[in-house]
């Protein structure tokens, strides 16, 4: 007589069940037996509650391990995985013309801008201690200011990068004046405006002051918005050009370049520096570009900012200096940001006076924060 085998009641120890055995599968228990949930083929599944119901396998998988520290556990649409948590924020740098559309996370908009560079003016033609050197460009316009999300209409919005202004062009007559630096031109996004820079006026027979930069009058529709300028170019001069003006990284200006010198005979004259970037406690953060040497040498070109950070401007070119015969440096270019063009040395009438170095385009950084 074949064996049978006794199913015991749960209160006896039992499972009061015939079970079958199920590779990898789970005990579980109803209101009235033991039963097992069948093992499943794919791995990394973990046991659902089905309330007071039977468990069940979940379709997504899960990860074995906690990944890297700081990993957070994300869907990939049809599983979860350890992965680093997304940015909270978005960074986008436009250096030519473009569009941006803002994206469907974001609460809040940072626009950072900068206008193009002035270009710097020419050296006048005239005879000794009357023929000044002209005057550097103006860096372009710098802007900073916040907007809500729910404050901006919507986009697309065009990107327009500002060109820089050319320099004035070199002059040899009798007795006139040195050509003036074009202005640089505006960067926009949409109807947000940063200015170009004011170019630099032209060499005359006395000191040429370029001035300041431009001012930004955009609206601020945050409360810690904040509107500034960048910095002018450097005096032109019957003597010494004079040097741009310095900009502070804080505020994240760009720099003017310098001026250029005047000719007086037998006295060589370097040209003015380009403006320098500077941190709150006066340190030189990026230099300008070198004043043009007393040997008539093209003057240095202005210097973009490295290692630092990235909404910092740039500086201008320095002006051109005089061999103290009958050779007038050029002014340097600008540098990218909104660098403004150094201005040319003056020489002696029909002679090559230097021509004023170019101003660089402009920059948009927009970030945007979810």
């Amino acid at each position: 007589m074949a064996y049978k085998p006794k199913i015991l009641e749960l209160l006896a120890g039992g499972t009061n069940a015939a079970l079958v055995a199920s590779n990898g599968g789970i005990l579980y228990s109803s209101a009235s037996a033991v039963g097992i949930l069948s093992g499943t083929a794919t791995a990394g599944q973990i046991i659902r509650s089905g309330a007071s119901t039977t468990p069940t396998w979940s379709t997504a998988t899960y990860p074995a391990t906690a990944g890297t520290t700081g990993n957070l556990l994300t869907s990939d649409g049809t599983n979860f995985i350890s992965s680093a948590p997304a940015a909270n924020l978005l960074i986008t740098t436009y250096d030519s013309d473009n569009t941006w559309t803002m994206n469907s996370r974001t609460k809040m908009v940072e626009f950072y801008m900068w206008g193009g560079g002035g270009g710097g003016g020419s050296g006048r033609c005239g005879a000794s201690a009357s023929a000044g050197g002209g005057a550097g460009g103006c860096g372009g316009d710098f802007l900073h200011i916040k907007y809500n999300a729910t404050d901006l209409p919507s986009s697309p919005y065009t990107v327009t990068i500002g060109t820089g202004g050319t320099g004035g062009s070199l002059v040899n007559a009798t007795t006139t004046n040195g050509n003036p630096g074009n202005p640089g031109n505006n960067t926009s996004v949409g109807t947000i405006v940063s200015a170009g820079g004011n170019g630099g006026g032209g060499g005359t027979n006395a000191t040429i002051n370029n001035g300041n930069g431009s001012y930004s009058g955009e609206g601020i529709n945050f409360a810690s918005s904040l509107a500034s300028s960048s910095a002018g170019g450097g005096q032109g001069s019957n003597a010494l050009g004079g040097t741009g003006g310095p900009a502070s990284a804080v505020y994240c200006y760009c720099t003017g370049g310098g001026g250029g010198s005047g000719y007086t005979a037998a006295t060589p004259r370097t040209g003015g520096a380009g403006g320098t970037i500077i941190n709150s406690a006066g340190t030189s953060l990026v230099v300008g570009g070198l004043a043009g040497a007393n040997t008539g040498a093209t003057a240095g070109d202005g210097n973009s900012p490295s290692g630092l950070t990235f909404t910092v401007g740039a500086t201008g070119g320095g002006g051109g200096g005089h061999d103290g015969t009958i050779t007038a440096g050029t002014g340097g270019n600008g540098a990218q940001p909104g660098g403004g063009g150094g201005g040319g040395a003056g020489n002696l009438n029909l002679n090559n006076s230097g021509g004023g170095g170019t101003g660089v385009k402009g920059r948009v950084i927009i970030i945007e924060y979810f």
